[in-house]
């Protein structure tokens, strides 16, 4: 959905994009990259400047209130690729904390159970 979201911005789009428009097709980049990780070698200062150019067209369209950690998560895939080779998908605790969450989402609602 991604690629055809960027492709659709690629042609329809004018040459003058708005500053918007130009956060996302960076972001598009990003993704494209990321995602090619497991499939080919992808360079870890390729993606490293990428990120940071989305960054910037994100902070200057939306302001420096609207970035969220998950923007500064991101600035960590380059250094894991050039540590490790590929990226670190979740680390043990969170998949433990995600198993605990799994088995104890049906019970939370005690009006249901016969209590007494």
């Amino acid at each position: 959905m991604l690629a055809v979201l960027g492709h659709y911005f690629l042609v329809v789009s004018s040459d003058t994009r708005p500053a918007n428009v130009q956060s996302f097709m960076a972001l598009v980049d990003v993704a494209q990259l990321v995602f090619a990780v497991g499939e080919c070698e992808v360079d870890p200062d390729t993606l490293e400047r990428l990120i940071q150019g989305h960054l910037q067209l994100y902070v200057g369209v939306y302001g420096a209130d609207s970035v969220l950690p998950k923007h500064n998560y991101c600035l960590m895939f380059p250094d894991q690729l050039r540590r490790f080779g590929t990226f670190v998908r979740a680390f043990v605790h969170e998949r433990h904390h995600m198993l605990l969450k799994k088995i104890g989402y049906h019970r939370k609602n005690n009006r249901l159970s016969n209590w007494g």
